[in-house]
C-alpha cells in the first residue's frame, strides 16, 4: 500500500521496509508539477523513435515479428536528451535515493518505457540484476520508476514479489524467441504479488533483485514511465575502477579470477 511522505522524504520505517521486502511505493515523491517538464523532455524521443539508434531502442513485449514496438523502451535517456539531469524530479529522486542508501546516490543508468493504449502486452517477470553489464550480481542500488501519469490496475502499474530480492533466479530469453533481448522469468508465483497503484508524482522504488512486472495497459491513453537507477557513490566509482582493471587484465592477455 502507497503510503505518502513529503516530497523525497522516507522514514526509517519505510526504509527498513524497503530493504526488508524488496520493493517501496510512495504516494508522493515529486511534485505533480514538475512531471510535466520529464514529460516535454521524453515525448519527442518517442516522436522521433525510428531515427534513434537501434542499440538504444527495444520492445519490451519481445514480439520480434511487431512492425512497431508494442512496448517501446528507449535506453540511456539522459545520453538523448541532457537536460533531463537538470530537472527538479531528477533531484527530488536522487536525494531520495540518497536517504535509502546511507550515502550519496550516483546515477548509473536510465530508461524509459512508453506502453500505447489499448495494448495486452505486458512486461514479463523479471529481475533487473541479469540485465546488469557486471552479471547478475546483487549490490546495494534503488531503481524507481516514476509514472509520467497516475499508474493504475488498468493502464499497467508496478507489481512486486516482496522478499525476492535475496537470490538470483534463472531466466530465458522472453517466449524463448532467441531474435530477442528482453528476459524473463518463470520462477515467480504470481499469486504472492502485489500490485502497487499510485498517482502522479509518486514511484515505486525496488533493489536489482527484486521480482516485478508491469500489466497491460487496457486504457485509452499511453502509460508513460521514466526509470532511474541509482548506486551509493563510492560502490560506483569502485566498480568503475574495477571492469579499469580487467580491462587492463586482458590487454595483457591475463585473467583476473
Amino acid at each position: 500500500m502507497a503510503t505518502s511522505p513529503t516530497t523525497s522524504s522516507v522514514t526509517a520505517e519505510q526504509s527498513r521496509a524497503f530493504w526488508d521486502d524488496g520493493y517501496l511505493a510512495l504516494d508522493r515523491a515529486v511534485d505533480p508539477d514538475d512531471i510535466a517538464e520529464v514529460r516535454a523532455l521524453l515525448d519527442p524521443l518517442f516522436d522521433r523513435i525510428s531515427s534513434t539508434p537501434r542499440e538504444l531502442v527495444k520492445d519490451l513485449s519481445g514480439d520480434s515479428a511487431a512492425a512497431a514496438p508494442r512496448i517501446a523502451e528507449i535506453i540511456h535517456t539522459i545520453d538523448l536528451e541532457p537536460a533531463l539531469l537538470n530537472t527538479r524530479a531528477f533531484a527530488s529522486l536522487q536525494q531520495l535515493s540518497s536517504v535509502l542508501l546511507g550515502a550519496r546516490a550516483h546515477h548509473v543508468f536510465d530508461h524509459a518505457i512508453y506502453k500505447p493504449a489499448h495494448n495486452d502486452a505486458a512486461t514479463s517477470w523479471h529481475q533487473d540484476a541479469v540485465y546488469l553489464p557486471e552479471g547478475p550480481v546483487l549490490r546495494p542500488a534503488v531503481h524507481i520508476w516514476l509514472p509520467l501519469q497516475d499508474a493504475t490496475l488498468e493502464n499497467g502499474c508496478m507489481h512486486f514479489i516482496g522478499g525476492s530480492h535475496r537470490e538470483v533466479v534463472g531466466h530465458h530469453r522472453r517466449n524463448h524467441d532467441p531474435r530477442t533481448s528482453v528476459l524473463e522469468t518463470d520462477h515467480v508465483d504470481p499469486t504472492q504479488a502485489v500490485a502497487c497503484p499510485i498517482p502522479v508524482g509518486g514511484v515505486t522504488l525496488h533493489t536489482p533483485g527484486t521480482l516485478h512486472y508491469t500489466g497491460p495497459n487496457r486504457s485509452d491513453g499511453v502509460r508513460r514511465a521514466w526509470i532511474l537507477h541509482f548506486r551509493p557513490e563510492l560502490d560506483w566509482r569502485g566498480r568503475v575502477r574495477s571492469v579499469r582493471r580487467q580491462a587492463r587484465a586482458r590487454r595483457r592477455g591475463t585473467g583476473t579470477g
